[in-house]
């Protein structure tokens, strides 16, 4: 917000517009992708690590999200 100068309403506002979706979920999508390329690319690196390397504060949350957006559970798409 600082950064573009305006309030984080008008922020979430502007990015739904351009975007098509909102500045939180993009960024949720955005780290879901690196943790995904994280996975295939050092596969026999711990989840809890990948979570932290894609910004999530939470590994609960970061599970949860990734099931919702890719379908599968981070374990299964890890074992592939």
């Amino acid at each position: 917000c600082k950064k573009f100068a305006m309030s984080k309403a008008k922020l979430y506002s502007c990015t739904k517009l351009y975007m098509s979706e909102g500045i939180a979920k993009y960024i949720r999508r955005r780290r879901v992708e690196a943790a995904k390329e994280n996975i295939m690319k050092n596969p026999e690196k711990p989840l809890w690590k990948v979570c932290e390397e894609a910004g999530f504060d939470n590994y609960d949350y970061f599970l949860r999200v990734f099931k919702a957006q890719t379908g599968t559970p981070a374990n299964s798409f890890k074992r592939k």
